[in-house]
């Protein structure tokens, strides 16, 4: 930038470097595209999240929400809502993936956030996210929307593939890996208001579609 007299923020540059995930040609692809967008413009921080596609973390939070409620259709209108407004699906798979990264980070380190780039508005509201997901749970989406990102690479039906992907995280009964088995079972613990005999407790298993031995 320097040699070519791009005039742009610090902050800018570190989320196109973030976004290019350590691939120099991607980098340097993205800067074009904000220079040739801007055309001589002083390149601001949130100019590069406008034209990169970026999406506004109230949008994650709805989304979270969503997806931790089992609610199909707020979800589903989110990622639609995205797509009208202009915002490529996979930057857009990518950027949610940050998110759940941040919220993981804090609840792992309890609340230290020298890794999490971020204002300190947002970073008190992922520290309130990351006090009602679990760890196991974050792990499940990172892994899961993570395998999306790389089948949006290559698919023609990107929306279908993404749309399929939401679907199945709401869906944990779905999967056989242990961070799926520990949510149903979190999610089975939070339901129990009452002491259940057994056989209201043999109900609530099956339900729950898991075995219980012992």
């Amino acid at each position: 930038c320097k040699s070519e007299g791009v005039d742009i923020e610090d902050r800018a540059l570190e989320y196109i470097a973030k976004s290019a995930d350590g691939a120099m040609r991607d980098a340097l692809s993205l800067l074009d595209e904000c220079i040739s967008f801007l055309q001589n413009e002083k390149i601001s921080y949130e100019a590069v999240l406008d034209i990169l596609g970026a999406s506004d973390i109230s949008v994650f939070n709805e989304l979270l929400d969503g997806v931790l409620e089992g609610n199909t259709i707020e979800v589903l209108n989110l990622l639609n809502n995205a797509i009208i407004d202009g915002k490529e699906i996979g930057q857009f798979v990518t950027d949610f993936l940050w998110y759940l990264r941040n919220i993981l980070i804090l609840k792992s380190t309890q609340n230290d956030s020298s890794l999490v780039d971020m204002s300190e508005q947002n970073l008190q509201n992922l520290k309130e996210k990351a006090n009602i997901v679990s760890k196991e749970t974050l792990m499940r989406y990172i892994r899961n929307l993570s395998e999306l990102s790389n089948k949006l690479k290559t698919a023609t039906q990107k929306r279908v593939v993404a749309e399929l992907e939401f679907i199945r995280l709401m869906t944990p009964q779905m999967e056989e890996n242990l961070e799926s088995v520990l949510e149903r079972l979190s999610k089975l613990e939070s339901g129990i208001k009452i002491v259940l005999d057994e056989t209201k407790l043999e109900e609530y298993v099956k339900d729950a579609d898991i075995v219980v031995t012992g």
